[in-house]
């Protein structure tokens, strides 16, 4: 692996650690995920940096198609922020681009502070029940522009659930640190380190340390003395509880929100949501490309960066393909994933049967039945006729 650059050590989502990561950077369209461009690079670079060199390669091939500068506005998520990226994508030299991005909470905690009275309903398929407060001029990143904060509804049910599953599990941990602490105390536990007043304060800590938790939660430390073989001495004891009207605050103040930072400010709060969200249909292409089973980039069976590079071109040129399919599908009323799309032509087998004379049979071939979906496709791309099929 030593003349390979591609395949490198780096973080992996899937917790793989044992494994060398490809990177592979992809831009696609709202809808249908129809992959634009597409890079292979090490898999130890971070996004932010990944992006500087396909936002260049997207204006370079802009310039080639069009033949001039043109307005694109580009979406991405807080992974892709850095200063850099939004200097080069405003340099008024350079063909500058609009950005639609997410800023995290500790970069905009005035904007979470924000009264609910202040938001605006918003109007729009998918957007019901949500609201949001626009900023104009709001600074981030060296770049003064629009802000907007959504709250969700749906989103913070979402959130709720996992604070309270983290609060919950904390809950339980320190409840068993609490009676392991009393059973030394009372000398139903003998062996083992003697816990100290500064090592069980770390450990409460540690079992707060999910989000929001250190808040939720309250906890004391204190000391009972007794007696070991004749000598006096210190025994910790826990004592811990929640904060209600905290969590409350969280609730109201943290939960189910997001902000949006653009330099679109012309477009209406709810384009500017829609917009941001589309990036979803770039998750949906790599957990495409991830599935198992079909298109799938993995395993990868090669060990240099020409092999590895032409593999990945090969998958997203299948994964292009099978978009475009799902787009002309869809204009035909036929409305499916392309996993079921594939899953159903996959069970349409050629079927070769013989008749008349054993010495010289006629061969008829035909297809077998398929699902109604899969009766429309090939009727639609008259594969009997092209297969020679009855």
């Amino acid at each position: 692996m030593a003349d390979c650059e591609c395949a490198q050590r780096g973080h992996d989502k899937a917790k793989r650690n044992d494994l060398r990561t490809v990177g592979l950077a992809m831009m696609v369209t709202p809808g249908f995920s129809i992959p634009l461009i597409h890079e292979t690079y090490p898999g130890n670079r971070p996004d932010s940096k990944q992006f500087l060199t396909m936002m260049g390669n997207l204006k370079k091939r802009i310039r080639k198609i069009s033949g001039k500068d043109v307005t694109i506005t580009v979406v991405f998520d807080r992974g892709n922020n850095s200063k850099d990226n939004f200097d080069y994508l405003i340099d008024g030299e350079d063909m500058p681009f609009h950005y639609v991005g997410g800023l995290k909470k500790n970069q905009c905690e005035t904007l979470f502070a924000v009264d609910k009275s202040q938001f605006t309903p918003l109007e729009g398929d998918g957007l019901e029940g949500q609201s949001t407060f626009r900023m104009s001029g709001f600074e981030a990143y060296g770049q003064k522009a629009t802000a907007i904060v959504v709250d969700n509804p749906k989103l913070r049910e979402g959130q709720l659930q996992g604070v309270m599953r983290d609060m919950a599990n904390a809950s339980n941990r320190l409840e068993e640190l609490r009676k392991r602490l009393i059973a030394r105390a009372e000398g139903d536990i003998r062996k083992g380190k003697a816990p100290t007043v500064e090592s069980v304060t770390d450990s409460a800590k540690g079992m707060l340390s999910k989000e929001f938790m250190a808040s939720v939660f309250w906890f004391k430390v204190t000391s009972r003395k007794g007696t070991v073989n004749g000598k006096e001495k210190g025994f910790p004891l826990l004592e811990f509880g929640t904060n209600t009207s905290i969590l409350n605050g969280i609730i109201d103040r943290d939960l189910g929100k997001t902000v949006l930072f653009t330099d679109r400010g012309d477009l209406s709060d709810g384009k500017i949501v829609t917009s941001y969200r589309n990036a979803w249909y770039v998750e949906h292409g790599f957990r495409q490309m991830k599935d198992t089973s079909h298109l799938s980039v993995r395993p990868m069976f090669h060990w240099k960066d020409e092999r590895i590079k032409v593999h990945i071109f090969n998958c997203v040129l299948a994964f292009r393909l099978c978009s475009l399919l799902r787009l002309e599908l869809d204009k035909k009323g036929i409305q499916a994933s392309t996993d079921v799309i594939l899953d159903e032509m996959e069970k349409i087998k050629t079927v070769d049967t013989f008749f008349g004379n054993p010495d010289k049979p006629t061969k008829v071939q035909t297809f077998s039945k398929g699902s109604d979906m899969a009766e429309k496709i090939i009727g639609i791309y008259n594969l009997k006729e092209i297969y020679k099929v009855r």
